[in-house]
């Protein structure tokens, strides 16, 4: 194995990790189990839907480190920190540090909720289809973002374990 693939690999089994400790995904590396490299670098059968590319390279990342380690240090700590960056003529892009993407997520999600003209059990329904989609992290956050909206947190969090 060359020293790329081999950074690699080890890159994707890391990213794996981190992201099915953050979300409680099943995330795998793929090509070994497809034998394609046309197919995503790791893969939750869960949630086909999910198709990350890990990089793990200095000349890549930089720049993406530096800007969101500036954002990081302008922000109060109740403040959740991204950068939003574009190439001319190309669409956006966010980077957020991965240890904050399930407080951007939730933060997104309840200003997205806030804005959304119904509530009662049309929000339960809502925030069931956000936890389905993978949106919002685990049952337990879609109870808690439920309660504050007054629906039964426990009735939803039942459901949520159905999904």
């Amino acid at each position: 194995m060359t020293n790329g693939r081999r950074i690699g690999k080890e890159a994707e089994l890391e990213a794996a990790g981190r992201l099915n400790r953050l979300f409680g995904t099943q995330f795998r590396r793929s090509q070994q189990f497809k034998g394609s490299s046309e197919s995503a670098d790791i893969i939750d059968d869960d949630h086909p839907e999910l198709c990350p590319e890990i990089k793990r390279r200095s000349d890549f990342s930089k720049k993406l480190h530096a800007a969101v380690e500036k954002a990081r240090s302008e922000t109060a700590d109740d403040q959740t920190a991204f950068v939003l960056h574009r190439i001319p003529g190309e669409r956006w892009l966010l980077t957020v540090d991965l240890i904050d993407s399930p407080k951007l997520v939730a933060r997104l999600a309840a200003i997205m909720a806030d804005r959304l003209p119904f509530g009662g059990a049309d929000l339960e329904q809502w925030v069931l289809r956000r936890v389905t989609d993978g949106i919002l992290i685990d049952a337990k956050e879609a109870a808690e973002a439920a309660e504050a909206e007054g629906i039964d947190g426990k009735r939803l969090k039942r459901k949520g374990e159905g999904l």
